[in-house]
């Protein structure tokens, strides 16, 4: 099934379901059911944008269980306060990944790298809640 994006959407970013068949950036602790695609969709021209899907375009993105991540990771921007190796790590406000620290938080990835913000890090797709 393919999801169109409701809004715009940069690559390697938490995404959530914002419809029937459309998806969104996650905001700050949402539920997610992905990752954007690490790539933008549109050549690197000056007229075109950098999204992994552009609002009404079909958006590209990882689940866990797709197969896909068997034969790499994915790869996740980091938020404020980058992340360390095996930090479970949740949505921010603008979906990128941040640590996941208060009881009930909900995560969606394992970090497998350490980073800084605004680096993009490996992660394993990982689904849960802390503390649970």
């Amino acid at each position: 099934m393919a999801f169109k994006a409701s809004a715009n959407i940069g690559p390697s970013r938490f995404i959530k379901r914002s419809g029937a068949n459309t998806v969104a950036i996650c905001g700050a602790g949402e539920r997610m059911i992905g990752i954007s695609a690490e790539y933008s969709n549109y050549a690197p021209l000056p007229s075109q944008t950098e999204y992994a899907a552009a609002s009404g375009d079909t958006c590209p993105f990882f689940m866990v269980g797709d197969g896909l991540q068997e034969d790499r990771p994915i790869l996740l921007i980091l938020g404020t306060g980058g992340a360390t190796q095996g930090a479970l790590l949740k949505s921010d406000a603008a979906g990128a990944g941040v640590a996941a620290t208060t009881d009930k938080d909900c995560y969606g990835a394992l970090a497998l790298a350490t980073g800084v913000a605004g680096e993009a890090i490996p992660v394993r797709l990982l689904f849960g809640y802390l503390g649970a």
